[in-house]
């Protein structure tokens, strides 16, 4: 590969496609920012550290894919997202990756090919990941329960995370689909190559696959891991055709061939963006706030589900520094406690255990402190009000009897309310799909 990210003459002449498909997401990104400034969206920014970042609401009308709106027949969303970046961070490291696969890449294929595989790796490898990510999402509780969830809980919830709630409303976008196609595709090719030349390359392209993967999980909530596999997985597969490729391509009329698709693809997903846009313009807000809404609603269960587990930790830990509990206390407080999230047996904590259930039951509590309460009633804060006070006087010393009572009194209300509010917003997609479909 090529060193350094700097561009010179030479490259923009051997390697206009990978420039042209860069300039391409510059370009995508400066417009949705613009439209953005114009017209201010009253919804929030993911993830909001980004410098320059892009709302959804911005975004979506350029392309980025939910796969609600695949499933119900809007296609083009599979490859247009591919051109959709979310902030500058995004978009820039995408656009110097791009830049130094594409001049490893495009010379042994020639532009109209290369170009062709970028696109065939976003398009395919977007409904390659959708796809896993709707199974995980149905085998999710299953997988929850897998002794793997029980040692490593923190490693499987990065896996599952974002199959959770509400799956097939997850936004999602960017070129890194493609890139990752790109590095798989010259992982398979150096493989297959049994030169030392071609080792090096695979070893570089497995390490750079593995920590994306690593990053993938650590960034679970901001990265499309289910995107980077399918486009791994798509480009990979092309890699075994490698050298049927590289003859074709020496080819005029497979070039044309190429150069044909792609042009049509992506003058056909233009059109049918514009048209689309325009069947939406009635109910896209609607759409938006209820996501929104259901997203607040997922978190907030999540976290209430955590907030009991921990502080049930925190009242049956047996420790010595607590001083006997009486053996029909323990049992009165095991039946209160028994009606939420399933507890795990007592058993005597390592320091570091005990350190690490009372920093998460912090984090939990500052979350609690951070959120919105004035969208699900009066009754409702007050009640979450209540779990954050009980959770902090837990932490300074033993409950008593009465302040266990009142926490699951006050959880099981607070969760009650958020069950409801799922239900309805669940009815309300139901609703939205039917008037989608009659929009068609």
């Amino acid at each position: 590969m090529k060193g350094g990210p700097v561009l010179s003459w030479e490259d923009v002449r051997e390697n206009p496609g990978t420039l042209a498909l860069g300039a391409s997401w510059l370009l995508i990104f400066g417009l949705i920012l613009l439209v953005q400034w114009y017209y201010p969206s009253p919804l929030p920014t993911i993830p909001w550290w980004e410098p320059l970042k892009v709302s959804i609401v911005t975004s979506h009308p350029f392309g980025d894919m939910t796969w609600f709106e695949v499933r119900h027949g809007q296609y083009w969303r599979l490859l247009t997202a591919t051109f959709v970046h979310f902030g500058l961070i995004h978009v820039g490291l995408n656009v110097l990756g791009l830049i130094n696969l594409g001049r490893l890449v495009e010379p042994w294929y020639r532009t109209g090919p290369f170009l062709a595989i970028c696109l065939a790796i976003g398009a395919l490898g977007n409904l390659l990941g959708g796809s896993l990510r709707q199974l995980v999402g149905i085998a999710r509780p299953g997988l929850a329960s897998m002794a793997a969830a029980r040692h490593w809980p923190a490693s499987v919830e990065n896996f599952l995370r974002g199959s959770g709630g509400f799956p097939e409303l997850t936004h999602s976008g960017g070129g890194s689909t493609i890139l990752l196609g790109l590095l798989a595709l010259g992982a398979v090719v150096g493989w297959r190559s049994r030169t030392r030349i071609g080792a090096h390359l695979q070893k570089q392209m497995v390490l750079l696959l593995v920590l994306t993967a690593v990053l993938g999980l650590v960034l679970s909530g901001l990265v499309d891991n289910y995107g980077h596999l399918g486009g791994a997985i798509l480009g990979g597969l092309i890699g075994l055709f490698d050298r049927t490729l590289i003859r074709l391509s020496d080819f005029r009329w497979f070039r044309t061939l190429c150069w044909v698709i792609v042009l049509g693809v992506l003058t056909a997903c233009l059109g049918s963006a514009i048209r689309e846009d325009r069947l939406e313009v009635h109910y896209r807000q609607q759409v938006e706030e209820v996501v929104f809404r259901a997203r607040l609603a997922d978190t907030f269960r999540s976290a209430l589900g955590e907030l009991h587990a921990l502080y049930a930790a925190e009242v049956l830990r047996p420790d010595d520094s607590r001083g006997p509990m009486l053996e029909l206390e323990t049992l009165a407080l095991n039946d209160l406690l028994s009606g939420g999230p399933r507890l795990a047996q007592p058993s005597k904590p390592s320091p570091d255990q005990v350190a690490h259930e009372r920093a998460e039951l912090v984090k939990v509590l500052d979350l609690l402190d951070k959120a919105r309460l004035d969208l699900w009633g009066d009754e409702f804060a007050a009640d979450i009000l209540r779990l954050r006070e009980l959770g902090r006087k837990a932490l300074d010393a033993p409950p008593s009897y009465d302040q266990v009572y009142d926490f699951i009194v006050c959880w099981r209300s607070a969760e009650k309310v958020i069950a409801a509010d799922q239900a309805r917003i669940k009815a309300r997609f139901v609703e939205l799909e039917k008037i989608q479909k009659q929009g068609r």
